[in-house]
């Protein structure tokens, strides 16, 4: 009882990081050891995009908001954030 308890937790697979996974590599019945990739997993919270946008593009875009009466630039909700070099 206490070898088939401790081969099933041999059988359950969790991910370092919370996503969506892939397309699965391997199929249910195939022999997978340590190095074997399974699938690969997206991270979605949170999300990073990087886009170039001049300090000029960004000051208008600011000005634009600011005249509809928002205060900041919206993206899903969230407000952007502008790093200088």
């Amino acid at each position: 009882m206490e070898q088939a308890e401790l081969n099933l937790e041999w059988t359950k697979v969790t991910s370092l990081v919370d996503g969506i996974a892939g397309i699965a590599q391997v199929q249910i019945g195939n022999l997978v050891g340590p190095n074997s990739i399974l699938t690969s997993v997206s991270q979605v919270d949170p999300i990073k995009a990087y886009f170039p946008i001049s300090e000029h593009e960004y000051v208008l875009a600011q000005r634009s908001s600011a005249a509809s009466g928002k205060h900041a630039i919206g993206f899903f909700g969230n407000s952007l954030e502008l790093i200088l070099d």
